[in-house]
């Protein structure tokens, strides 16, 4: 942890320093762009300065410069191949790995399965594949175009490998990162990979992709077509000749731009759309589901009332259960989020995708869900709680709570008694909907008599706080999306070390829900013993509540035919909704870009 924590530091002192020089030097030159030949984004977070593709928020043109083998579409239930031809399991241990023949990098090196090799290993080494590592036995380059990937004896058919292959990661030119690795011993804060460094050596710019660096500043990053892009011939050239990304400081300041036409991708939360058509904008405006209720698929993650775990008694799932009847989830997806979402459930899995809801365990639901209901929400604070002098207080707390001496509040009162409050509850400065919802919950909490203050700390504050754990209650919607199978929903919202890790964001620990995911991990697709283990998961994690999921998050995603046509939706499902932060399917963005057609 203290290492991750120093390389955060490292990588907000480097950003900082790469916006003082873009300040402060002469700013390169950058002639107008016609409007007919960009497609303008929105909604992507962290501002240009870093392309390292091996750190967490890393710059938005990081993810059309480089390319993963495989992408599950889940619109369509097929795994597509990018660089990647086939993947097969020949048998229980041993997955086999084609790529295609005629793929290359800018400098014109043909990519290979060493290029597959290096990129594995330094995800190993940096943590991001850890599971894969755990369970990988052997992974060998049979030739320049075929991998074979041997797992230990103890994990056969792993799911946790199978997905780690054909999920997101993009393959780095070897040749080029093993020099820039040594230049740099700790390339991974130290090295930024901007391309509009005069002091970059230019036998470093080096990618693969449909879209190449161009220009950025602090608020806007422009990507270039590659000319010469292997893709071409398999997937067509793409129409647009640019991809930029603008940068706002709220969802405001999004919303005009699209409102007035200076956006065609939108992925930010824009209150009442149905209103734009009413305006000479709307006419080109259009969402997945159309303009018409829900506009935005429920699925792209949850938002959670997050509880740090570390803390006495926010472990506690009475308290979760309490305050989850306590909220009133509709009034404030009305006011937040003009009604777009609709209370969540305490599964943790989504009704609206099929890979989903073949498991959802009903009987689960009717013992353990939770709905807004004030009474419920009193009764259990009164089974474990007494009132003094307006406020909860806890009967019977422990002594102490993973290493941390818990004080008795009231002395001269009967068993071990703790404040229930006052906490903070943080988002994101800027995320108005959210911002919102934590102001709503704050009101709701009152009526139970728990004070929760809403606090919306800087999007770099706030990534350091929950990645390092320091934070009492968070509304957090980065977890794991709909196009996630059930294995990495519960996996990764639950499990992992350390926590908060972009993984297990609640420092939840339970050994029976860890060993449950062991055993789904090697257990067959399709077998009786993969649902029941999926519903003994449902049990747990409704029954404990260790966050709460308030409500399935909206696919932010809409768009302007003003510009450029041919976007996915519910009639042309080429794709799934994917927004353009929806950086775990890296394929699917590439390949919305490259389906556009310009209007005529």
């Amino acid at each position: 942890m203290k290492k991750k924590n120093k390389y955060g530091v490292m990588r907000i002192l480097l950003l900082v320093s790469l916006a003082i020089v873009v300040f402060v030097s002469p700013v390169l030159s950058q002639e107008p762009i016609p409007r007919n030949e960009i497609v303008w984004s929105s909604g992507y977070w962290e501002r240009p300065g870093a392309w390292n593709p091996y750190w967490w928020g890393e710059s938005f043109g990081t993810f059309f410069m480089y390319e993963p083998m495989f992408q599950f579409n889940f619109a369509t239930d097929e795994l597509e191949g990018q660089l990647g031809k086939e993947i097969v399991w020949v048998d229980e241990h041993t997955i086999k790995i084609w790529l295609k023949e005629d793929i290359y990098w800018t400098d014109g090196n043909p990519i290979t399965s060493e290029d597959v090799l290096y990129t594995y290993d330094v995800l190993g080494r940096f943590w991001r594949i850890g599971g894969f590592k755990k369970r990988v036995e052997s992974m060998e380059a049979k030739d320049n175009k075929v991998i074979v990937v041997k797992t230990k004896e103890e994990f056969p058919n792993s799911q946790v490998v199978w997905d780690a292959l054909t999920s997101s990661w993009r393959i780095m030119p070897k040749h080029v990162w093993t020099e820039i690795e040594a230049e740099y011993p700790k390339w991974t804060p130290d090295f930024a990979n901007d391309w509009q460094d005069p002091e970059m050596p230019e036998k470093w710019k080096v990618a693969s992709g449909p879209y190449l660096p161009h220009y950025w500043t602090h608020d806007k990053e422009i990507l270039i077509r590659n000319e010469d892009w292997w893709g071409i011939k398999y997937f067509g050239k793409p129409a647009p000749k640019y991809l930029g990304q603008l940068y706002f400081e709220t969802n405001y300041g999004t919303n005009t731009a699209f409102e007035e036409g200076k956006i065609d991708w939108y992925s930010g939360y824009f209150p009442r759309i149905w209103e734009l058509e009413k305006k000479p904008i709307g006419k080109y405006i259009n969402t997945w589901m159309g303009m018409e209720p829900p506009y935005f698929l429920p699925a792209s993650s949850w938002v959670c009332l997050v509880f740090n775990h570390n803390i006495y008694p926010l472990n506690e799932p009475w308290l979760h259960r309490a305050i989850a009847f306590a909220i009133n989830y509709e009034d404030i997806s009305k006011v937040s989020t003009s009604g777009y979402l609709e209370k969540g459930n305490a599964t943790f899995l989504y009704p609206e995708i099929k890979a989903h809801a073949k498991f959802i365990d009903e009987e689960v639901l009717e013992t353990y869900d939770f709905s807004y209901d004030l009474e419920k929400a009193v009764e259990i604070l009164g089974e474990h709680c007494i009132l003094h002098e307006g406020s909860w207080y806890t009967k019977d707390a422990p002594a102490e709570h993973r290493g941390t001496a818990i004080e008795d509040q009231l002395p001269d009162v009967e068993g071990r008694n703790v404040k229930l409050g006052p906490w903070g509850n943080i988002v994101v400065y800027g995320w108005t909907d959210s911002m919102m919802q934590n102001v709503l919950i704050s009101r709701d909490m009152g009526d139970i008599n728990i004070k929760i203050e809403a606090l919306s700390p800087e999007y770099g504050l706030y990534q350091d706080k929950f990645t390092t754990m320091d934070f009492e209650i968070m509304n957090f919607c980065m977890g794991p999306s709909g196009v996630s199978s059930p294995y990495e929903m519960f996996s990764s919202n639950f499990t992992g070390d350390p926590p908060g890790e972009w993984q297990n964001y609640a420092a939840y620990e339970n050994p029976e829900l860890e060993a449950l995911l062991d055993e789904l991990d090697i257990t067959p697709a399709g077998t009786l013993r993969e649902k029941e283990i999926i519903g003994e998961l449902q049990r747990i994690i409704a029954r404990d509540l260790p966050m709460i999921p308030m409500w399935p998050n909206g696919y932010w995603y809409a768009y302007s035919e003003k510009y450029w046509t041919n976007w996915a939706n519910k009639e042309n499902p080429y794709i799934f909704p994917v927004a353009c932060w929806e950086t775990g399917n890296t394929g699917a963005m590439q390949r919305l870009i490259w389906s556009l057609k310009a209007a005529e």
